[in-house]
């Protein structure tokens, strides 16, 4: 169901996004953080409308303001089209809470690992 080459290849094609609302009073933080990641070389923001306007028909809630963000299963949409085998699994499932730790403690916890 994707042309993800074909968006790349000449601006032509399908490519997964999502939609999301963030609250209206944050549409100019949003749009700074999106220059910020343009800045570093970062896209995956393609649209954003103003406050409880609809976005690409889409309604959006009063007090929100509606997002398109490129997302998903892209990466593996490209394989897909090239034909190369891949298998994936969903990133979600159930944890022990005590598991769970702050993300601070990453490196620590991986070069405890080596």
């Amino acid at each position: 169901m994707t042309d993800y080459a074909g968006a790349i290849k000449n601006g032509n094609g399908r490519i997964g996004v999502g939609f999301r609302e963030v609250p209206a009073d944050s549409r100019e933080n949003v749009i700074s953080l999106i220059e910020t990641f343009k800045d570093v070389g970062l896209g995956g923001f393609l649209l954003v409308r103003w406050p409880g306007q609809p976005l690409l028909e889409i309604p959006v809630t009063e007090g929100r303001t509606g997002v398109v963000v490129i997302g998903g299963l892209n990466p593996v949409a490209i394989l897909e089209e090239t034909g190369i085998k891949r298998q994936s699994k969903a990133l979600a499932g159930m944890v022990e809470y005590e598991r769970l730790f702050h993300y601070k403690e990453m490196n620590d916890r991986i070069r405890a690992m080596l």
